[in-house]
């Protein structure tokens, strides 16, 4: 089964400085794929090191955590993609191949790479964070079928299984399009016939989070991409369901720090 569908959150060609070591650990509540355009680093994951350098693709699952090593004497240049699937993808391993062993991908990757340096050329400003499911340009709609075009590509090379229960699959269209009402577990455990702990058990062991932390994140989410676009104030709360500014400032710092809503 391929996923039912996708969301992209973050994505732009990153630059890491030379001349230092580069240390960080990640735990992603999303999911991410790097595409190393130029340098070498290391991840580490369980005690396995993946080794990564030029042309390598690598995809690391929902909440995997691990830790990346750069040693280099040149900087290091990646695209990247953070994004959620529905279901998603649940692993203990870091997926990882180079790109040259299939020709259709790396031509996606490499198209991709154009698209980002065309928009880098055009506005050097451009924000590191860079939102192409809320652009309305011919651009921006290219970007996403790029990308579900290599992610579909990428889950048939890597094996990768997306299950997802009807029950589950239901309860995710219903927060989906009421996000912004107040949704609570005893309302989406009527609806799916099941007692309050049965269903969040079930629904976690699907979407590896609960219903209320999938919730919280489709809102942040949503809040980030619109703060992006510079709305704010009210009416970011009335499009988003958080119910004052400051939960959802608190939000931020505590899910995603780089986008501190008072910076």
């Amino acid at each position: 089964m391929n996923y039912y569908s996708y969301n992209i959150f973050d994505c732009n060609i990153q630059y890491n400085k030379a001349d230092r070591i580069w240390y960080c650990k990640y735990k992603y509540g999303r999911q991410r794929l790097y595409y190393i355009l130029d340098g070498e680093a290391w991840f580490f994951n369980n005690g396995i090191e993946y080794p990564i350098s030029t042309g390598d693709i690598c995809i690391f699952p929902v909440n995997l955590e691990f830790i990346m090593k750069q040693y280099s004497e040149r900087k290091m240049r990646l695209l990247y993609f953070d994004f959620e699937t529905i279901p998603p993808i649940i692993s203990d391993r870091i997926y990882s191949m180079r790109a040259t062993e299939d020709p259709v991908a790396l031509h996606i990757l490499g198209s991709l790479e154009r698209i980002f340096e065309e928009i880098r050329e055009e506005n050097p400003s451009i924000p590191r964070v860079f939102y192409p499911q809320n652009g309305t340009d011919s651009r921006s709609r290219i970007l996403c079928m790029l990308f579900d075009a290599l992610l579909t590509r990428l889950s048939d090379r890597f094996g990768i299984e997306y299950k997802l229960d009807p029950v589950i699959r239901e309860s995710v269209e219903y927060i989906n399009e009421n996000f912004t009402n107040d949704i609570h577990v005893s309302d989406l455990s009527k609806i799916a016939h099941l007692c309050p702990d049965h269903y969040t058990r079930l629904f976690k062991a699907n979407m590896n989070a609960t219903p209320y932390q999938y919730l919280m994140s489709l809102r942040l989410n949503r809040a980030l991409a619109l703060k992006d676009q510079g709305i704010g104030g009210e009416e970011l709360l009335k499009l988003t369901g958080f119910r004052n500014l400051d939960s959802l400032s608190k939000a931020i710092r505590r899910e995603r720090p780089e986008h501190d809503i008072e910076k």
